[in-house]
């Protein structure tokens, strides 16, 4: 077992890259006035797992104004890229410079700004493209140009106009979006428990796809869960959901709360 640097410090969230070569660890940092909430800190820790040797573990600082918001700071898969939300309401993409060619200098660069006091919460895809973050105006998804593919268009595309309660989490490429929010719809019946979601942006999709919210949380028969049902996580290419629930109708019907692997339903 290896202790990380700066984890003695009461880390808030953390994140790995599924190679467990890096983490992104948040840290409680200050108070803040009661609209904004408190700030943590944020920063990347090289494990050295499968480096070449002569690696040493190293902690790198990224940020100390990010809004504590539950959610994990997630890593690009090769640990370069991070994005966050921070106390002047920004979502902000995080260049690390890590892997990068010499010559890079690490920065940040606001992808969005809200329009009012809200908590802002920004993740970015495991390929690095694509960043999905919360506002005043809700959930949204947008392409991070990095490297300044042709024809790449950075406008947010909006996603819902509620504020979630878990998530967003976006699929490399762009095309899914998963989030959890309470009191949102399926057709024309408004929903009285928190509900996990999936977006189909229609990103790098065939001529014909619909773009459409959907709720996870679904039985055998369709139905959907009769209690809360809130988002775990997603797959990188937004094949597959994880959720947990108490609902009684789709497993168990004790009231426990269990966890369950989905399979997208857009996918």
């Amino acid at each position: 077992m290896n202790r990380l640097p700066g984890s003695a410090s009461s880390p808030t969230s953390t994140y790995m890259t599924p190679s467990a070569r890096y983490v992104s660890l948040s840290t409680a940092y200050q108070s803040r006035t009661p609209d904004a909430g408190p700030i943590d800190s944020i920063s990347i820790i090289d494990t050295c797992v499968g480096a070449p040797p002569g690696c040493s573990v190293t902690q790198i600082p990224v940020a100390t104004d990010q809004q504590e918001s539950g959610l994990s700071p997630r890593l690009s898969d090769d640990g370069r890229y991070l994005a966050y939300g921070n106390s002047n309401y920004q979502s902000i993409l995080h260049d690390s410079c890590l892997n990068a060619a010499p010559g890079c200098s690490p920065s940040n660069s606001p992808l969005t700004t809200a329009s009012c006091i809200t908590i802002i919460t920004a993740s970015i895809s495991n390929d690095g493209g694509d960043v999905a973050s919360t506002g005043c105006a809700g959930i949204s998804v947008q392409a991070t140009c990095l490297n300044n593919p042709p024809s790449c268009n950075t406008n947010p595309l909006s996603i819902s106009p509620l504020s979630p309660t878990s998530g967003p989490i976006v699929s490399s490429g762009g095309r899914f979006v998963t989030y959890g929010v309470a009191n949102g719809m399926v057709g024309s019946t408004q929903l009285t428990s928190v509900m996990a979601f999936v977006y189909d942006s229609c990103v790098g999709a065939a001529s014909g796809c619909v773009l459409r919210s959907v709720p996870v949380c679904l039985n055998a028969s369709g139905a959907v869960a009769n209690a809360g049902c809130r988002l775990g996580g997603m797959s990188s290419d937004g094949q597959y959901i994880l959720i947990y629930s108490w609902a009684t109708n789709l497993g168990p019907t004790d009231g426990q709360t269990y966890a369950y692997l989905v399979k997208n339903p857009l996918f």
